[in-house]
């Protein structure tokens, strides 16, 4: 538990520092390991931005597997993790109408559904005022980790979306260990910024 309590202090203090250094108006914290949601909040509430759960799958569910004495306290306090965090997220994002209508039930709040993965025509998206850089920024779309046959037709559809918002300057980067010749095979290499996987 004292290596779960450093992980998760050492986890603000690199976050904080990323959201200041990038100047980001809001955190967007996806359901990844369990003290994640924990990590968001604090850091959003701290820098006084917003917070948007990205609840890629049913967060206080995920963990039943979890053995022994730390299995048993994180299966505990993760229902009561996810409450504050549906609560006192700006936006939930969720993937199915199912978690939505749960999530509703439970904590009363609205989600927006974005299906994986978003079957939509290019001709479908319209661009949206919301989406123009603020203070004359660029909007940037900065990706970390894997990159692999699960998320190239996201890429794709990311760079129609990103296309046909033609009065807002969108960077799309990628941090990653895929490299720009395997992703040209895929039609990724316009509108793209790779670099190397950072630790």
């Amino acid at each position: 538990m004292v290596n779960v309590l450093l992980k998760i202090l050492i986890r603000i203090r690199q976050t904080t520092k990323i959201v200041r250094l990038e100047k980001c108006d809001v955190l967007v914290s996806c359901t990844g390991e369990w003290f994640e949601p924990l990590v968001a909040l604090w850091v959003a509430r701290r820098l006084g931005i917003p917070v948007v759960s990205h609840v890629m799958d049913w967060y206080s569910k995920k963990f039943e597997y979890v053995a022994g004495f730390p299995g048993m306290l994180v299966r505990w306090l993760v229902p009561h993790i996810e409450r504050q965090f549906m609560r006192k997220s700006a936006a939930v994002i969720v993937p199915n109408e199912e978690l939505r209508d749960e999530l509703k039930a439970r904590y009363g709040v609205e989600s927006v559904v974005i299906y994986n993965p978003t079957n939509f025509a290019p001709a479908e998206f319209s661009a949206s005022e919301h989406m123009q850089p603020r203070n004359g920024r660029p909007v940037r779309i900065r990706y970390t980790g894997a990159l692999y046959q699960a998320h190239y037709d996201s890429f794709g559809r990311l760079l129609q979306a990103a296309k046909q918002c033609h009065d807002a300057d969108i960077r799309i980067e990628l941090f990653t260990d895929a490299t720009v010749d395997l992703l040209a095979t895929q039609g990724l290499d316009q509108g793209i910024t790779v670099h190397p996987r950072v630790s």
